[in-house]
């Protein structure tokens, strides 16, 4: 759940006398608290997604109100409320302030004196509480689906109250950051209500009915009755929102696979988690469980000592003999087998003569004893190349 400006005007707009000047494209903006501010040095305090109240009363220069409105526009809060008719006057609305308004899509709002602030914030407190409150019993119930708890046949049931059915398509997406130390001042943690602003900003304005949870320090972004290829398109989207907001921060979003039941949503995740860390190991930023191929499998055998050990009935007479004479046979071969042969293609993959790749191959098979005409040998080394990768992501 997430309360946007444009549903809390809905009933309140009137009743509290409030006139938006400008920032129509911002009304979706998420509300996450009401924040009374009279003073721009206070605006580090501010997380994202505020909706800002002030009387001016601090206003001591011409500029102060331009100057005002643009700090708290890039803290990341949802709008701006003048209250006039005492410190704030009309003409210091200047074109000047709305054309800064407009630029950001900033929804900006005037409330007469005579309008109680008490009032507002109180109604407004109310409803973002309800709506925090609503969001904490869907989170905790998604993740109690997510690690299978007894109680599952329960926490369904309050899903469904929330127009989760338990038949329909779900999907998992998983999205982590990192970003370097000079940007972070002083705590990575900082940053969270800042993306997950972003994240629910972005989700309200395409219409998706998605559910975003903090957990274990990723996103976990959970959809509802949503086409993959949409899903893909959106994250997409949402990368490049993310990497645009967040100059220094890299991103990496891995999508799980469709399921068709609720009751199946840690499946979902469990493969988000997959696809986020072969983002990671293939250095991509978006990455999708679905184009895994083979290593979907191997995701599913719980035996890692199996799989060591087929691989190194394949592959550890050539690694040995690479540590010992600081070569590129692995390489090399895993090339031949992804490029079928042609020793052109192998020579432009690895960026060596042509003379050398057939020296390579000639030591593989004559010197290394690899049958490389056999289909069966072919077919175990390539899957002893796909064990070796996914071990390598497991890392």
């Amino acid at each position: 759940m997430a309360l946007t400006l444009n549903e809390i005007l809905v009933t309140s707009k009137s009743k509290y006398r409030l006139t938006q000047l400008c920032g129509e494209n911002g009304l979706n903006n998420v509300v996450s608290w009401v924040y009374i501010s009279e003073d721009i040095s206070t605006a580090s305090f501010l997380k994202g997604g505020e909706l800002i109240i002030t009387t001016g009363v601090s206003c001591r220069t011409p500029t102060w109100l331009y100057d005002f409105t643009k700090t708290v526009i890039e803290q990341g809060t949802c709008g701006l409320i003048l209250n006039i008719g005492t410190y704030i006057k009309e003409e210091d609305i200047t074109e000047d302030l709305i054309s800064l308004c407009e630029a950001h899509s900033f929804p900006l709002f005037t409330m007469p004196w005579e309008t109680h602030i008490y009032d507002i914030t109180r109604d407004y407190y109310n409803r973002i509480l309800i709506d925090s409150q609503t969001d904490t019993v869907i989170t905790n119930a998604f993740l109690s689906v997510i690690r299978n708890t007894e109680a599952l046949a329960q926490v369904v049931e309050v899903l469904e109250q929330y127009n989760y059915t338990v038949t329909g398509s779900y999907s998992a997406c998983v999205v982590n950051y990192t970003a370097d130390a000079s940007f972070l001042t002083p705590s990575s943690e900082e940053l969270h209500p800042k993306i997950q602003a972003l994240m629910k900003r972005f989700v309200k304005r395409n219409h998706l009915n998605c559910h975003i949870i903090l957990y274990k320090n990723d996103f976990l972004l959970i959809f509802h009755d949503e086409e993959l290829s949409s899903l893909t398109k959106y994250m997409e989207q949402l990368l490049d929102a993310l990497s645009s907001a967040f100059e220094g921060v890299n991103f990496h979003i891995g999508i799980g696979s469709m399921v068709d039941d609720l009751t199946k949503l840690s499946t979902s995740y469990q493969r988000g988690m997959a696809a986020l860390s072969m983002s990671h190991f293939h250095d991509k930023q978006l990455y999708r469980y679905d184009d895994m191929g083979f290593l979907k499998i191997l995701l599913s055998a719980n035996d890692k000592e199996l799989l060591t050990n087929y691989m190194n009935d394949h592959l550890k007479k050539i690694m040995d003999y690479d540590a010992i004479h600081n070569t590129e046979y692995l390489e090399t071969l895993h090339n031949y087998l992804l490029h079928n042969g042609s020793i052109q293609l192998i020579a432009g993959a690895m960026f060596c003569h042509r003379n050398t790749v057939n020296y390579r191959i000639h030591v593989i098979k004559d010197v290394l004893d690899f049958d490389l005409d056999s289909t069966d040998v072919r077919f175990n080394l390539m899957v002893s190349f796909a064990i070796k990768e996914y071990l390598e992501v497991l890392a």
